[in-house]
């Protein structure tokens, strides 16, 4: 019986992405899960995590080279994604926000809101 070698596509990860799905997820555990609370209850954007992440190249994956970015391609971006549990991602709200989109339904189903047509 002859045998036949199978080729196709491997999802395996290279070296190179998995060392930067661990560098991912690391800064995220050491950088972003401590803070994010407090961020959240302040509403503050994290400039110094976004600049920490930019300092270790998880930022715009997507620039090609010849711009100044590492070129990357969706796939290495999205295996980084996957490992940076951003709040963004999880689609959550803190009990700051959640008190003031209560506050706005309630204006306006008292009326003091006017909906414009778009």
């Amino acid at each position: 019986m002859a045998t036949i070698e199978a080729t196709g596509i491997s999802f395996a990860l290279t070296d190179e992405q998995k060392a930067l799905r661990g560098l991912a997820h690391d800064f995220a555990a050491n950088e972003i899960r401590p803070k994010e609370r407090e961020y959240d209850e302040r509403m503050q954007h994290p400039a110094d995590v976004v600049a920490k992440a930019h300092a270790l190249g998880l930022m715009n994956l997507h620039v090609p080279e010849e711009y100044g970015g590492p070129g990357l391609s969706v796939f290495d971006g999205q295996s980084q994604i996957s490992a940076t549990p951003f709040k963004e991602h999880r689609k959550e709200i803190g009990p700051d926000q959640l008190k003031k989109l209560e506050a706005i339904k309630k204006d306006l189903l008292d009326g003091k809101i006017t909906v414009l047509d778009s």
